[in-house]
């Protein structure tokens, strides 16, 4: 069972799942990334979850998938360095040897033996929570919402929840947070039927 992968599509989905991992959960498989591999897809599927927030992302590129199996990897593994320019002879190999998921690239090896017991589903997840119809959809400048989210300096020790206020897909976004100014945020205009939008730079 094994897989192989270019280095920026595998820094791209630890990046984007790290962060949603559970450090303090009681379950140990928890505190790790949850990666599916499906061989009839070619694709890897990088998931984590803390109980409060889910991060689900899926390969754009993946070379080649020998096998449908879950593995689990570190957060912590840190960006695999790679060239400035894009050079697709660097793959990352992957490999599940019994317990052990085996990470080759460039020439070192990362191991991790596997931690028991099963991860989170996080397409039960999702499906449970899409059961009902959407009500309305709004489209945001992700730069933009960032920037808002980040503009209220806070310590970590506080406890103190972030509000966004919606009255209108078409009208702007309040965000409120006690002791600080208001924020809002002009919404992103949806093409009629399509689930994305793009923005301009």
């Amino acid at each position: 069972m094994k897989a192989r992968i270019h280095v920026t599509e595998f820094n791209r989905l630890i990046t984007a799942t790290k962060k949603f991992v559970g450090a303090s959960m009681a379950k140990e498989v928890h505190q790790w990334i949850r990666l599916d591999f499906c061989e009839t897809e070619k694709a890897i599927t990088a998931s984590a979850c803390d109980g409060h927030r889910l991060s689900v992302e899926k390969t754009q590129g993946t070379w080649a998938v020998e096998g449908t199996f879950t593995a689990y990897i570190r957060p912590n593994i840190g960006k695999l360095r790679k060239s400035r320019r894009f050079n697709v002879s660097e793959v990352v190999d992957l490999e599940l040897c019994g317990d052990r998921l085996l990470i080759e690239y460039k020439g070192s090896i990362h191991g991790f033996k596997q931690p028991c017991g099963e991860g989170f589903d996080h397409q039960k997840a999702i499906d449970d929570s899409t059961q009902s119809d959407v009500v309305y959809r709004i489209g945001f400048n992700p730069r933009y919402l960032v920037d808002a989210l980040q503009s209220f300096d806070t310590p970590s020790t506080l406890r103190e929840a972030i509000v966004l206020e919606f009255r209108d897909p078409q009208k702007p976004a309040f965000i409120k947070m006690r002791g600080f100014g208001d924020r809002m945020v002009l919404p992103v205009r949806l093409k009629e039927g399509c689930d994305y939008a793009e923005v301009r730079r």
